[in-house]
């Protein structure tokens, strides 16, 4: 039933029965939950009672059992969350990231995951916050890395299309346990911006629909006491803008600085696209690589060549292009000294 729009049916026959599953979500004043209303002909009530409803509870379990598929979920404002299965093949041995950095990360999921056996206490909440820089630095995103990693479910939430506080609340408390909550671009929502440079604001009182403190209380306050094995995983370009209440030592665990491609990334970029170990012009593509400043990304478009030598070569050009400038920039930035 996954995937399904709101007031959309699915006709089901069971033993000739018909019955329709429709669905939908409550008004925002009732909860603002989605529901599924099964519609059938009134004699045949005791049947759908007794047998359809095992009939279908068992067809789930089988199904569930022989595909094991993890799970994103989306939510729309009122109406819950919905789920399509993830199956993206990212781990870390295809991340491109620094090594020193990737081992990090993984320690500490490590240390998430051994902890939880030994002490409920401390088994709750995890919060990671990435500082992504320069933007749309990511070749691959790391969360997915996260998801197949600890094998949990991800939980997309765009804090644009929650309306109020209570509408926060009850986003997260109907997160599963096992499960990573992903904000992105924390940054673009007014709401988690320094109360001194927006509490004046006009623009900022018409576009904040719940508070920070409501935000601060989900994650770490008294209703992160309802959660249990979740890490919340925020992703940044503008760390400066954000309040300082949410990087306070304690409430934010973890924060990670995705930075401009590094050899190792590269490395594995080349691995990943060509499937080489070595080639001949690696040597002087490090060097350039130390020398300036490129993206995972820019470098993976040039790496989508059936040719191996022909797409090392375009890196090469790139690579040499952008020492190019630099050195232009820095000899223009003395003479205006």
């Amino acid at each position: 039933m996954a995937g399904l729009m709101k007031e959309e049916e699915i006709v089901d026959i069971f033993e000739g029965i018909e019955i329709t599953w429709y669905f939908d979500c409550r008004k925002e004043e009732d909860g603002g939950n989605e529901y599924f209303e099964l519609r059938f002909e009134g004699k045949y009530r005791e049947k759908v009672f007794n047998e359809y409803l095992d009939h279908v509870i068992r067809t789930y379990k089988a199904m569930t059992k022989e595909n094991k598929f993890l799970r994103i979920y989306s939510r729309k404002s009122y109406c819950g969350w919905s789920w399509i299965d993830f199956q993206h093949a990212a781990t870390f041995d295809t991340l491109a990231m620094d090594n020193e950095l990737k081992k990090v990360i993984m320690d500490d999921l490590d240390r998430f995951l051994a902890r939880k056996t030994t002490t409920r206490k401390l088994a709750g909440l995890e919060t990671w916050l990435f500082i992504v820089w320069p933007p749309w630095n990511w070749e691959i995103k790391p969360n997915c890395c996260h998801a197949n990693y600890l094998n949990y479910n991800v939980y997309d939430l765009e804090l644009a299309n929650i309306s109020s506080d209570s509408d926060l609340r009850s986003a997260m408390l109907h997160v599963d346990r096992k499960s990573i909550i992903v904000i992105e671009d924390i940054d673009c929502n007014s709401g988690v911006h320094g109360r001194s440079k927006s509490d004046n604001s006009e623009s900022h009182s018409k576009n904040v629909r719940f508070t920070l403190l409501s935000l601060l209380n989900c994650f770490d306050g008294l209703w992160s006491s309802c959660a249990e094995e979740r890490i919340i995983v925020f992703t940044t370009n503008h760390k400066e803008d954000l309040d300082p209440a949410l990087l306070r030592p304690g409430w934010m665990d973890v924060r990670i600085h995705m930075s401009y491609c590094t050899i190792e990334g590269f490395r594995v970029l080349v691995s990943n696209y060509l499937g080489l170990k070595d080639h001949i012009l690696f040597e002087e593509i490090d060097g350039l690589i130390r020398c300036v400043e490129v993206t995972p990304a820019s470098l993976a478009e040039k790496l989508m060549k059936n040719d191996a030598d022909v797409a090392l070569g375009e890196v090469l050009n790139f690579l040499k292009q952008k020492r190019l400038e630099k050195d232009k920039n820095e000899e223009a930035e003395e003479e205006y000294c």
